[in-house]
């Protein structure tokens, strides 16, 4: 009985482990043949249902209500205690937006899903924080927006914009809304530089690619789990930020992958200290708003 019993466990073990291994190569290929064949539109729309099957989640009040995580708390203190006003990029249900408005922030924030939008308006003006939420096109910043202390990328949502290049494009619109050396924290999935999969990945989307003759090129390290996902490396993020005018200062992989950086000095940011010396810049008195922008 005691033989049987091990042959049992032994063959359950291999069929297991062959059966993963299967899962495993069909993701790849299906993700690879989807990365090939479909444009960034295409892309943007997968996305888009994806977040609606997350609205369950980020749209739920108690987890809205819940604050930030470990490692956002302990980003926003060690870097952001100066700041007294902070833009955040995609939102979604107002997580973060509540949490640090709650802890005295002046804050704003944008969103390109409409459907999380409405639920964060709803929960700000249910907790009568006086913070502002702006619908928004993917990979893009409502052009109202003035001069902030900081900024912050969601939880997760910059490896969602697709190519390297729009996400360097991105920031360096955001980057515009930042003093100089003011901190912006984004976070994303990491990879390590010889991941096999995301080789595998890279390798049959660029040959559908090239059977299809897609404008869109594919990039080692994407992916298609549900909506498109970009898993970085510490030297890829390390350079998007330095391309998009920030030096950057930390870098963590665990509990969840992290980055911050500080915005590099330009010509623009004497301009602008210069117009708010001449006054065109307002600030309100204790207490009140005094975030530079367009109208309120």
């Amino acid at each position: 009985m005691a033989t049987k019993n091990k042959l049992q466990m032994k063959m359950y073990r291999l069929t297991e482990n062959a059966i993963l291994r299967l899962y495993d190569l069909a993701q790849v290929v299906h993700q690879g043949v989807w990365l090939g064949l479909l444009d960034v539109d295409g892309l943007h729309e997968i996305g888009e249902r994806q977040y609606l099957t997350w609205k369950a989640l980020y749209g739920n009040r108690e987890y809205n209500l819940s604050g930030l995580l470990a490692w956002e708390a302990v980003a926003v203190d060690r870097f952001f205690s100066p700041c007294r006003s902070i833009l955040i990029g995609g939102v979604g249900g107002g997580r973060e937006m509540i949490a640090l408005s709650r802890k005295g922030f002046l804050v704003d924030g944008f969103e390109c899903c409409e459907d999380f939008v409405t639920v964060c308006k709803n929960l700000l003006a249910a907790e009568g924080l006086p913070a502002r939420v702006t619908a928004s096109p993917p990979d893009e910043i409502p052009g109202d927006y003035g001069m902030y202390d900081g900024l912050i990328m969601g939880w997760g949502a910059y490896m969602h914009i697709v190519g390297r290049r729009t996400r360097i494009e991105f920031f360096k619109q955001f980057r515009r809304h930042v003093r100089a050396g003011g901190p912006v924290l984004v976070s994303f999935l990491t990879r390590k530089p010889n991941s096999r999969k995301a080789e595998w990945v890279f390798r049959i989307a660029r040959s559908i690619q090239r059977l299809c003759r897609n404008t869109f090129r594919v990039e080692l390290g994407d992916s298609l789990h549900g909506s498109f996902a970009h898993f970085f490396t510490a030297e890829e993020i390390r350079q998007e930020l330095r391309e998009a005018g920030f030096q950057p200062e930390y870098y963590a992989e665990q509990p969840y992958g992290h980055a911050v950086a500080t915005a590099v000095a330009t010509m623009e940011d004497g301009l602008d200290s210069q117009d708010k010396a001449d006054g065109e810049f307002q600030s309100g008195p204790a207490g009140e708003r005094s975030v530079t922008r367009a109208h309120n």
